[in-house]
């Protein structure tokens, strides 16, 4: 195992973990090499890095992009974030404040709705015997969500669905862009999926509108989010 000093990852380290998770050659994994060409174009393998990356060096790093090179990500890895530390779920009340009725609909400007929608391929996930040990599974989805996908008839369609309900949330407006995937938690309620935002400002900002859907081997999801 390589090690590293003072939580920093060394350039041998982020190479050797790029190479695996992207399943590329070690030679053709340079300073120079964008993410996006080695194969990370969306936001599933780049979660799974961020994942692995941050399980390495015991902290949070900031959130990668596809266009950053490999030593961008490796000066990311260097530059501890604010905290410095990973993220630790904040507690969110489990019953959920009831809409307050009004006597007439806002007058809500078209800005004010947002639409996102995300897919994804339950062979894309990366297969754990454990995951709420694993480092992927754990940094995307709270202990309550993977409990959830666990007891359902079919883990992976529950993991690739939650997945799914979570992107399309940072889709659908801009300054919801850059949350990382543990600071939106999805709810069920009565058998429908609710959306929950860690942070509280962003939560009394927006109303979201949630539907998950499932195939043989996809699962796809569509978030109609309210600013109010």
């Amino acid at each position: 195992m390589l090690s590293m000093r003072d939580g920093k990852l060394s350039f041998e380290h982020v190479r050797r973990i790029i190479a695996g998770i992207g399943g590329v050659s070690l030679d053709g994994v340079t300073a120079d090499t964008s993410l996006r060409l080695l194969g990370f174009t969306s936001s599933l393998p780049l979660l799974k890095l961020q994942s692995a990356l941050e399980a390495r060096a015991g902290r949070a790093l900031p959130l990668l992009a596809d266009s950053m090179t490999v030593g961008e990500v490796l000066t990311a890895g260097e530059v501890p974030t604010a905290t410095g530390s990973p993220i630790v779920d904040e507690e969110i009340p489990t019953r959920l404040p009831k809409p307050t009725l009004r006597s007439r609909p806002p007058d809500l400007g078209a800005e004010s709705f947002f639409i996102g929608v995300d897919i994804e391929e339950f062979s894309q996930f990366p297969k754990a015997s454990d995951p709420a040990k694993d480092d992927f599974y754990s940094a995307q989805f709270t202990e309550e969500e993977i409990a959830y996908a666990l007891l359902s008839a079919n883990p992976v369609a529950t993991f690739c669905g939650l997945f799914c309900a979570k992107e399309s949330v940072k889709k659908s407006a801009p300054d919801l862009l850059n949350l990382r995937m543990r600071e939106i938690q999805i709810h069920h309620r009565d058998g429908r999926p609710e959306v929950v935002l860690v942070d509280r400002s962003l939560s009394h900002r927006y109303r979201f509108t949630l539907g998950v859907s499932h195939s043989t081997n996809y699962a796809v999801a569509t978030v109609l989010a309210i600013r109010i």
